[in-house]
């Protein structure tokens, strides 16, 4: 009795694996196959065979070496690398009963594998079919979006730039297109583009195709320096203004705003001179109109070396110094004797409604003419200060010398026992004088009008004749005394240059 149930037990049992091994499902001959494919996509279909369902295990760059166990329970999951990695680089994507899945999360350009293996999905006692599982590999689609610039001038006034698509893709029915940033666009794979706007300008390559999980779009950075450099704040630097006395101008400049690191070299352009400075400082002597100009060139600093950028701007303006009201301040004479003098002072100009003359020995005068007298020789500083009717003040002097009036001729009388002469009065710079004692030593002696000592010169005897050099002295009044022999004479030299 014992015996029997064992056997039955047993050929039970030998039943039971013999109808498990005899149900594992086999799979028909159809292969696995893409269905639509991109850059980082691909749906798979295949034609199922006679299990209840399929598990898919991917890998990429090489087939797949992980075999799925008998009596294991997978989940599969779409997005690959994302499920539980059995071998190095093996991944069940699927594990369904349908016949296709859409794979995600791949690389472009990049080969992947997949083989399918049919099973009964009997859950935890899942069996199977690993014998003969097809495998199908396919490669992503791919684009590589690059292009090139070439610069023949990055400065605004001027710029030109050529863009040429050097892009690769395998993508079918791909199409290409330049955006310049500037709302300005190309489908020309190699097309040359000016700007009008300066900065750091993004240009783009779009790529445009039915395909999925593409890169659509490269972009680089085209630098246009700006040729708006030069820049005159005129609210700030208001006095472009002045009246004459005084005038100084001091001009600040500044610059547009500019998103490149670019540095700035200056010139001032005036009348008669240049400066290097971002500032302008001067003082004219001259009123009027007078044009300024600067020139402001852009420099770009790469490492420790300072090059142009080839931009270049000059902006130009008028600066106004007002009349001088006091250009026809005159005086009758510059140098008159003590005992006769009677300086005549004149300023006629309309627009001064103040006027001051100090005459520089204590007096003054509030008129436009004013007759003056000194009562002591020297030298003296006259002074006009007034204010024109725009609120300009003004001032100016001249000097005027007052002489000691001499007591003896103003020209040499020829003595009988000498027959001394001297010429030309008014002198040019060089005196000649005749007629010298040839017997006795002869000394000339020239002193200002204050009586100080300004030039001697002794003549030895034997000389009738000698030309006396003036030429280093300002032009003025002097008092030559001439020690001939036992004779003196003394007249007034009047020096002119």
């Amino acid at each position: 009795m014992t015996m029997n149930i064992r056997m039955t037990l047993l050929g039970l049992c030998f039943f039971m694996i013999s109808f498990l091994h005899a149900s594992r499902p086999t799979i028909h001959a159809s292969n696995i196959a893409y269905q639509s494919l991109h850059c980082n996509s691909v749906t798979l279909t295949w034609d199922n065979g006679d299990g209840s369902a399929r598990l898919i295990v991917a890998s990429k760059g090489a087939a797949p070496t992980y075999s799925p166990k008998d009596n294991t329970t997978y989940i599969g999951n779409p997005a690959f690398g994302r499920s539980l990695q059995y071998i190095t680089g093996n991944y069940v994507v699927y594990n369904g009963s349908g016949n296709s899945v859409t794979i995600d999360s791949l690389k472009p350009c990049t080969t992947y594998y997949f083989t399918i293996y049919e099973h009964d999905n009997n859950s935890s006692s899942t069996l199977y079919y690993t014998s003969g599982a097809p495998t199908f590999s396919m490669t992503t689609y791919c684009v590589n979006l690059d292009f090139s610039i070439q610069a023949y001038d990055s400065c605004q006034d001027k710029n030109l730039f050529e863009f040429k698509n050097t892009s690769t893709s395998t993508v079918p029915g791909i199409t290409y297109a330049f955006s310049f940033g500037d709302f300005d666009s190309s489908y020309l794979s190699q097309v040359k583009h000016s700007y009008k706007i300066s900065g750091l300008i993004p240009v783009k390559l779009i790529s445009s195709s039915n395909v999925k999980g593409c890169p659509v779009s490269k972009t680089k950075i085209v630098r246009i320096y700006q040729k708006k450099m030069a820049y005159f704040n005129f609210a700030y630097n208001h006095d472009t203004v002045q009246g004459y006395y005084r005038n100084f101008f001091d001009i600040k400049t500044g610059n547009y705003t500019n998103p490149l690191s670019t540095s700035y070299a200056y010139r001032w352009f005036t009348e008669d001179d240049t400066t290097p400075f971002s500032y302008f400082r001067k003082s004219y002597i001259k009123d009027g109109r007078h044009k300024v100009s600067l020139e402001v060139r852009g420099l770009i600093q790469s490492g420790s070396n300072i090059a142009e950028t080839g931009c270049k701007d000059t902006i130009s303006f008028t600066l106004l110094v007002l009349n001088d009201a006091l250009k026809n301040m005159g005086v009758n004479s510059f140098s008159q004797q003590i005992d006769t003098n009677k300086f005549t002072f004149t300023n006629h100009d309309a627009s001064l409604v103040y006027k001051s003359w100090k005459f520089g020995d204590g007096d003054s005068s509030s008129l436009d003419t004013v007759a003056h007298t000194y009562k002591d020789t020297g030298h003296y500083t006259v002074t006009l200060s007034a204010r024109d009717n725009k609120g300009y003040f003004h001032q100016k002097s001249i000097k005027v010398i007052v002489f000691t009036t001499p007591k003896t001729p103003t020209v040499i009388h020829t003595h009988q026992n000498t027959g001394l002469i001297s010429y030309p009065n008014p002198s040019a710079g060089v005196l000649t004088v005749e007629g010298l004692d040839i017997s006795n030593t002869s000394h000339l002696e020239l002193y200002d009008m204050m009586g100080h000592h300004v030039k001697g010169i002794e003549i030895p005897s034997g000389l009738p004749s000698i030309d006396f050099h003036l030429e280093d002295l300002p032009t003025g009044h002097y008092i030559l005394r001439i020690q001939n022999g036992n004779d003196m004479q003394t007249l007034i030299i009047h020096l002119l240059h």
